[in-house]
């Protein structure tokens, strides 16, 4: 990426780590990179004695920075829900009581980006404008949610300059070439730290999305089993992929949720994904409930404290959702630096997974080309709606105004008005420029108070994550970590083999471990053994006496043959749930299609001999 010009310098002298080490508030009228997160940039304005508003991306950072734990008390929170009318008596009640006590205490205002509208209103019409400084905190999603919240930034643009004075500040500044233009003009002010700690990320390339899940069910592991110290902070920007692993992780061992916190974005649909999936529970937590794996979508974690003392961060990086690779490269700091307390907040590991012959890999002169078709076609449909309304067409107009909401080039007005998002422009660029800087990363690239390096070696998915994410593993290898496992008691191992391997449990229940060792870890002859011992077993005679309608040679569907089993099992009184497989304990069969009485083609078991015939081994 290209380098912002700066044109002042803010030197912050040991031993100062906070803003407010030596400033009783923030410079007026700039762009402030403050370098750095945890420096209390929005401490600074919640507390000191100015009349503040501040604008935070999500009502989550609201939450947290108000919450009892901070200390900080009287902040007026709007966010979607509350009303214009509250505003004002709640900012009316402050007034009222400075009067009364004859004190000058300040107002503090904190708005998410969409409901700063009602806070400019409300202000405006009460004549307190220029009463306020502005503060638009975490500014550097002005460009990398220009796409969705195209029209909320369009707003601010147009009204920033009204208040007494402002104040754009990031820890994650954008290239200043693709900022708005709105505020291109804005002075830029770097914060130099003479005391910095920077963070240190390791991290591994994989090849695609499967890959990238199996390492990340590999930590949630790791840290469910007690094989790494610290709670796991998990930044993944995709609820459908956090909810894939979860699914993965319940074949543990008492996995509940209990275990698992997921911050994503407070919506209906997220509520119900992650319900009707994973069940109740799972997005309940707060940042005071420290637990063992902790997922974080980008709608919870930009302006957030998260004060867990031995919280671990891992940054996940995809290229499956492309907003996915923007957002968690730009805001590495941002994540690094969420875990203000913890033993381990200077080390960080991340995941990159995919982009090869990504629409993002294009050469450069070809994806400026795409984007110039896709503003000349915005620009077209545009100008088409507009003539339509000018026809008099008005429900034609309404539904190209509905057909453009999924347009990011286009920004639809509350007053039914339409517009070209130039915004957009940007922000696809800065996702391309994202995408390019992982390509082309290379080891202790510094990015803002972070050290990149490489190590594909990282970490190691054992037997158990892939048994897991039901990927083949080694028989006699597993075997032997059961077997280990049963004999050092450890509980939550044996369950999860038990819970994905019926096979290695049915083996040691039959030859049982003592036997296993002196024949040894071979399966064939481990086989060979198990199937001896149920031929000769009083339950396996009786049942194989039920399964007179198999015949060799035949063919039949995995379905027909569990039904079958389930029958002479239940009717032995042996408490054991059927599975498909369970046929190679009577009959010699592979594996093969059949077709079904419905004609369709379904797996099943063509039998290949008997193996109680006499002459049989």
């Amino acid at each position: 990426m290209q380098e912002i010009n700066y044109e002042k310098t803010l030197f912050m002298k040991a031993p100062n780590k906070y803003l407010s080490d030596c400033l009783d508030d923030l410079p007026d009228d700039v762009y402030l990179n403050k370098t750095t997160t945890g420096c209390g940039a929005s401490h600074l304005c919640l507390t000191n004695n100015v009349n503040y508003v501040v604008i935070v991306p999500y009502k989550s950072a609201i939450k947290n920075k108000t919450n009892p734990h901070t200390g900080i008390k009287g902040v007026i929170s709007v966010m979607g829900g509350v009303t214009k009318d509250t505003i004002k008596k709640k900012i009316n009640k402050q007034l009222l009581n400075t009067k009364i006590d004859g004190k000058c205490s300040p107002i503090k205002i904190m708005t998410t980006y969409d409901s700063f509208y009602k806070v400019y209103d409300v202000l405006k019409e009460i004549g307190k404008l220029k009463d306020f400084k502005l503060c638009v905190d975490e500014s550097h999603v002005l460009v990398t949610l220009a796409k969705i919240k195209g029209k909320h930034f369009r707003f601010l643009y147009k009204h920033y300059e009204e208040f007494k004075s402002f104040v754009f500040v990031t820890a994650t500044p954008n290239d200043k070439s693709l900022l708005p233009k709105a505020i291109r003009g804005v002075e830029f002010v770097r914060v130099i730290w003479e005391v910095s700690e920077k963070v240190r990320i390791t991290e591994k390339h994989v090849k695609d999305i499967k890959e990238c899940n199996k390492y990340v069910v590999e930590i949630c592991k790791q840290h469910l089993l007690g094989e790494v110290e610290g709670n796991a902070y998990i930044y993944y920007n995709s609820v459908n992929e956090i909810i894939s692993v979860i699914k993965k992780l319940k074949n543990m061992e008492d996995f509940t949720e209990d275990n698992v916190n997921i911050f994503c974005a407070e919506n209906p649909n997220n509520s119900r994904k992650v319900s009707f999936s994973l069940g109740k529970g799972f997005t309940d937590g707060s940042f005071d409930d420290n637990k063992t794996i902790n997922f974080l979508t980008s709608a919870n974690y930009e302006s957030c404290d998260i004060l867990d003392p031995i919280g671990k961060t891992y940054i996940i990086v995809s290229s499956k959702r492309n907003s996915t690779a923007l957002t968690n490269h730009l805001a590495v700091p941002q994540a690094c630096g969420r875990l203000r307390k913890s033993i381990y907040k200077l080390e960080a590991k991340m995941i990159v997974c995919g982009f090869d012959n990504d629409i993002y890999q294009k050469k450069l002169d070809d994806f400026n080309m795409s984007l110039d078709a896709r503003e000349l076609t915005a620009k077209h449909l545009i100008e088409r709606a507009l003539l339509t309304k000018e026809q008099g067409f008005i429900e034609a107009y309404k539904k190209d105004l509905d057909s453009f909401i999924d347009n990011p080039f286009i920004i639809v007005n509350d007053d039914d008005t339409v517009e070209l998002n130039e915004e957009a422009r940007l922000a696809e660029m800065q996702v391309y420029l994202a995408f390019n800087s992982y390509i082309d990363a290379i080891p202790n690239n510094e990015i803002a108070n972070t050290i990149r390096v490489v190590d594909n070696d990282m970490i190691t998915v054992s037997d158990e994550a892939r048994f897991l994410v039901e990927e083949k593993v080694d028989f006699s290898r597993m075997l032997k970590k059961y077997i280990e496992a049963i004999e050092e008691d450890d509980v939550g191992l044996v369950e999860m083999i038990e819970n994905k391997s019926e096979e290695h449990r049915r083996i040691v229940d039959v030859l049982g471990i003592e036997r296993i060792k002196t024949i040894g870890f071979n399966k064939t002859r481990l086989m060979n053994a198990y199937r001896l011992a149920l031929k000769f077993s009083e339950n396996n005679l009786l049942i194989k006496s039920k399964l007179s309608r198999i015949k060799v040679g035949e063919k039949y569907t995995s379905s027909y043959l569990m039904n079958l089993l389930q029958k002479a099992y239940d009717s032995a009184s042996i408490d054991r749930k059927a599975v498909s497989y369970d046929i190679l304990n009577y009959f010699s069969a592979k594996k093969t299609q059949v077709v079904g009485e419905d004609g369709k083609r379904k797996q099943g078991y063509l039998i290949l001999d008997d193996l109680y015939k006499e002459d049989y081994l």
